[in-house]
């Protein structure tokens, strides 16, 4: 079904207003559109934001998280989301790529980079983009 213009925003607005579901007990319902991020607030309020651009490559980083770090501090990133990296499944390339993407979805991605540069900023963990 198409809504477009006040009738979406209505319909929204009414979805976000519910309070009986299990995910308005947990921060509400999250809708993530390219342009803009509508969530339920903790006090009943809707807060629209628009997403910041990354410029962080998450296959880059991933692959030098796999080479530079190890399993404990791999943890503790993981810990700072509330994931449990040992509980992952599959070996050490699988787990980083479940920890990327999760920080990826939480729009966290810039955030894994200054942990990442924290753990070894000898290590070139952004892929140097040339503009010729």
């Amino acid at each position: 079904m198409s809504r477009s213009g006040n009738g979406l925003w209505h319909w929204l607005k009414r979805l976000f207003q519910r309070g009986d579901s299990p995910s308005a007990k947990e921060g509400g319902p999250k809708i993530v559109i390219p342009e803009v991020v509508i969530q339920k607030t903790g006090q009943g309020q809707t807060a629209v934001s628009h997403p910041s651009t990354s410029s962080v490559d998450p296959i880059f980083l991933r692959q030098q998280m796999s080479n530079h770090l190890d399993a404990a501090q791999l943890t503790t990133m993981g810990e700072t989301i509330g994931l449990d990296y040992a509980a992952l499944p599959g070996g050490k390339g699988r787990k980083v790529l479940a920890l990327v993407t999760a920080f990826e979805k939480e729009g966290q991605l810039t955030r894994l980079l200054a942990l990442c540069q924290q753990q070894n900023s000898e290590i070139e963990w952004q892929m140097e983009k040339n503009d010729e």
